[in-house]
Parts: structure tokens; sequence; C-alpha cells
């Protein structure tokens, strides 16, 4: 198996694992603790992106950068890069393409892994 495969497939556990941690977290905050949703579902990305930050530098890529800070911004901003592009992607193939709104944020989602996949393997953990 190629090193970049087998790269590719821990990125993938790292977000799947990534993923339920926001969904869990927002749900015990939503649910159990009736914390209003918006602040549950902010508290629950906000948790997801620092474990896949953190999980990624350390499995999925095993980066040596000593300056934290900067690798944290340059994860920061990939995933500002890629949340507005989410957007432009749903809403062309949602309105442009008049495609249902699921399946265009399914697009959206492949596309993104893709994406992300590749600018944190060239430019966030190098």
């Amino acid at each position: 198996m190629s090193v970049q495969l087998f790269t590719f497939i821990k990125y993938m556990i790292s977000g799947i694992c990534g993923v339920g941690l926001h969904f869990s977290t927002t749900f015990l905050l939503v649910e159990k603790l009736k914390i209003k949703k918006y602040y549950g579902n902010t508290f629950g990305l906000i948790s997801g992106l620092i474990f896949n930050y953190f999980i990624n530098r350390h499995w999925t890529y095993s980066t040596e950068e000593s300056n934290l800070i900067s690798e944290a911004s340059r994860f920061i901003l990939v995933a500002f890069f890629c949340l507005v592009l989410n957007h432009f992607i749903v809403k062309f193939v949602h309105e442009k393409m008049t495609k249902g709104f699921y399946y265009s944020k399914f697009i959206s989602v492949v596309i993104l892994v893709l994406v992300k996949f590749y600018l944190h393997t060239i430019f966030t953990f190098i």
C-alpha cells in the first residue's frame, strides 16, 4: 500500500472520529444539559476541530513542526477556506444545477474531503 493511500485512510478515520465527537458533544449539551442548540452545535464543532487538528498532527501526518501556532493557524485557514467553499458548492449544486439540498451537501462533503486532505498534506502539515 502506498504511503499516500495509508495517510488518506488514517485521515478518513480521524475525520470520522472528529465528526463523532462533534455530534456526541452537541447531543450531550443540547439534549441532556439543555443548552441552546446553536451554542451546543458551536461547542461541538469546535471540539471536533480541535480533536481533528491534534489527531492529524500526531497520528495521520506525524509532524515534527516545532511552531504549533504557525501550524494551527494554517489548519484554521484551511478549515475557513473549506467552510466558504462548502457554501459555494452547496449553493451552486442546489440552485444552479437544481439538485436537492441534501444531495448538494453530500456532493460538497465528497469534494471537500479530497480538497482538505490535499491542502493539509501540502500546506498544513508540511
